[in-house]
């Protein structure tokens, strides 16, 4: 007679391979939802960096005002004092030639960029529109501060903008402290 030798899995090791399988996914899935949370944050906060850099050389190489501003209709600023309009709503980039911030009928309208989603919020120094001349150089220097739902300062995320139009990203505010969400 001839023994046949049975190859697989006994019932015990596929009971410890599942154990581990389920112990790496328990610790596994915080660190996802994490992961995605940070890179929308991230994807929000670059994108209002291209709409800025969009603006900036825009402004030079056209040779005239370039303004941005919040908007909550995508068809015209939202203009208010410091700290109360919404950019979360989201912002356009458009001509500006007499810097009233205002888009005139003969001024273009070049990006429109709606509402960020997530329920993430976005707050700017100064709250009013930036205008770049032609020059590049802004009227307006300050922190934009990107924060998520929960208001948990570890996602937050800037835009910052200095007197001389320069722009750039970072995880503090202009003068290198902690972002504040609130």
């Amino acid at each position: 007679m001839r023994i046949v030798k049975q190859r697989g899995f006994t019932l015990i090791e596929l009971i410890v391979t599942i154990a581990v399988a389920a112990i790496l996914i328990a610790v596994g899935i915080p660190s996802f939802s994490d992961f995605i949370k940070r890179g929308q944050i991230t994807e929000q906060r670059d994108t209002l960096y291209a709409s800025l850099m969009l603006a900036r050389s825009e402004a030079v190489n056209r040779g005239s005002s370039v303004s941005v501003c919040a908007t909550s209709n995508q068809a015209s600023c939202n203009i208010a004092g410091a700290g109360t309009v919404s950019w979360a709503t989201g912002w356009l980039v458009f001509t500006d030639p007499d810097e009233d911030g205002v888009v005139d009928s003969d001024e273009t309208v070049m990006k429109v960029m709606s509402a960020i989603g997530g329920g993430n919020s976005v707050k700017w120094d100064d709250g009013r529109l930036i205008t770049y001349d032609n020059e590049g150089r802004s009227s307006s220097a300050g922190t934009f501060t990107f924060c998520d739902a929960s208001k948990d300062v570890s996602y937050a995320r800037a835009v910052i903008i200095s007197s001389s139009g320069r722009i750039r990203r970072d995880i503090t505010n202009a003068s290198g402290g902690a972002l504040v969400c609130n």
